[in-house]
């Protein structure tokens, strides 16, 4: 009680020299809430901006391309099947070279493995986050493979058997591989949104610092205000001074960081990761209904089965609205947006695009078009998309008609006119075309920029916080000191004592 009693008088003790000794330890205390304030808020920001560019966003990715590559190598390994042994040489080296792709990519999966439970129940079918899919993809992997060389065997010896292996693959893709890379790609998005939806917390609690830092500089402007009464009759404390001044820079300097630590975050996490997400998602599944496409040619008897499932990729890829065209989608798209700062905005919530006129994938990507060349990027990948369109019907005419050979040449020819021509066209792989490729890096490249702008803006701060801080106090303790050290106690308590009766 007695410790409380002279705690409580130290602080109300009106003595001049008394109200100088205070400053120090209350600018401690407050400083100290800054500091809080502060590494609290940088260390959120940091741990979001390395969730959605290192930790999940990336997986995502993986997963999508492991998807993409199993597609692509499905659909080589089918239409090499549907032809003579030796005939296309050239699909077998594709189909070598993706397979190193996909090898490299499932490794890379393995180690940028982040997630490894579920206790917040973000994806409740993966209680072991990353671990579950990752597995199962190295080993629905290492089936695909065996049966690929299996079904090549066959093959080259003219085994009927060569059908079967060729629907044991598929179920294999279908139930282990495709399911794990989509398991994959769900606990990333997962965290990434669930740690994303507290990006606005994170910009108040940075700014609640500048706000401390606001209180800090008024303390010490009040403080220097007590130095100039005529208690003191004082000048300008040039430590007091100093100490503001640096206070003032330093905080609008990390108020400034914060806000545009959020910017890039926006820029990273609503402009660009949603394309991003769905172009990978895109060109997945297109390689998947290509697939689907070369198996309703080699596997017959099945062929309602590989209709239905090539239908609905293409549902899930981009559903033309009843009497839409490429040309009007595209018009309607191009009409939504209107050039700004960044490249594209809006001019309605959501995008100009509604479901009765285009749905699916593509459809999500026109309506989030933000930076300089998407717009085009996207609105170029729907024309070739419905060309992809109509060929794949010419395909199936062909076959229906008995001509064969044709529909495999047609689909799987890469002369122009030809369908792996086209389809390259179509996913822009080496970004070369303007569609799909081309409008997936635009928004990568958006993405890796604003994450690395990111980190520059708040991780100076994990030195400088503490460093400035410090120096800030210091000057704060030299202040009283200059203050005691100039000034006789005697002839300030007469002054006191004098304008206390006046």
């Amino acid at each position: 009680m007695q410790s409380l009693k002279s705690l409580i008088g130290w602080l109300t003790n009106s003595h001049p020299l008394a109200r100088i000794n205070r400053v120090p330890v209350l600018s401690f205390l407050v400083l100290i809430l800054a500091f809080g304030f502060i590494e609290t808020a940088r260390y959120s920001d940091h741990d979001l901006i390395k969730t959605i560019g290192v930790d999940a966003a990336p997986s995502v990715v993986l997963a999508q391309n492991i998807k993409s590559g199993v597609g692509r190598m499905f659909e080589d390994l089918n239409t090499e099947l549907d032809a003579k042994p030796g005939e296309n040489y050239d699909l077998v080296k594709d189909f070598d070279a993706t397979k190193v792709l996909v090898a490299a990519n499932l490794t890379e999966a393995a180690h940028n493995i982040t997630y490894t439970d579920d206790a917040d129940h973000l994806y409740p079918s993966e209680p072991q986050g990353e671990l579950g899919p990752v597995n199962r993809l190295q080993e629905g992997w290492a089936q695909f493979l065996m049966l690929a060389a299996k079904a090549r065997v066959f093959h080259e010896n003219g085994d009927a058997a060569v059908l079967s292996t060729a629907r044991d693959i598929n179920t294999v893709v279908n139930e282990v591989l495709l399911p794990s890379a989509d398991a994959l790609s769900g606990v990333n998005d997962a965290h990434l949104q669930d740690k994303y939806a507290s990006r606005v917390h994170h910009l108040i609690v940075g700014l609640g610092a500048a706000g401390v830092g606001i209180i800090f500089v008024l303390f010490m402007l009040y403080v220097q205000g007590i130095l100039l009464t005529r208690t003191f009759k004082r000048g300008l404390n040039p430590f007091f001074a100093a100490a503001t001044g640096l206070a003032f820079i330093f905080f609008a300097y990390c108020g400034y960081a914060f806000i545009n630590a959020n910017e890039d975050l926006y820029i990273a996490g609503t402009a660009a990761y949603p394309s991003v997400k769905v172009l990978t998602q895109t060109r997945a599944d297109l390689l998947q209904a290509k697939a689907e496409a070369s198996l309703w040619l080699l596997d017959r008897p099945n062929a309602d089965q590989h209709q239905k499932a090539f239908d609905a990729y293409i549902d899930k890829i981009g559903k033309f609205g009843r009497g839409q065209t490429a040309d009007t989608i595209n018009a309607i798209a191009t009409h939504g947006y209107v050039k700004g700062g960044l490249g594209w905005s809006a001019t309605t919530d959501g995008g100009p695009l509604k479901p009765d006129v285009l749905s699916g994938e593509i459809a999500d990507e026109l309506n989030n078009v933000t930076f300089p060349g998407e717009l085009e990027g996207a609105t170029k990948t729907v024309k070739v998309y419905a060309d992809f369109l109509a060929l794949d019907k010419q395909v199936r005419s062909l076959e229906l008609q008995g001509q064969h050979a044709k529909a495999i040449t047609l689909l799987a020819g890469g002369n122009p006119g030809q369908g792996n021509y086209l389809f390259d066209q179509l996913i822009d792989e080496k970004a070369k075309n303007g569609t799909l490729g081309s409008t997936y890096q635009i928004n990568l490249a958006q993405q890796n920029a604003a994450i690395q702008r990111g980190f520059a803006d708040i991780d100076n701060l994990e030195w400088l916080t503490p460093a400035i801080l410090f120096l800030i106090q210091l000057l704060v303790f030299g202040g009283t000191l200059f203050v005691r050290s100039a000034t006789s106690p005697e002839r300030a308590v007469a002054r006191w004592r004098a304008l206390s009766k006046a």
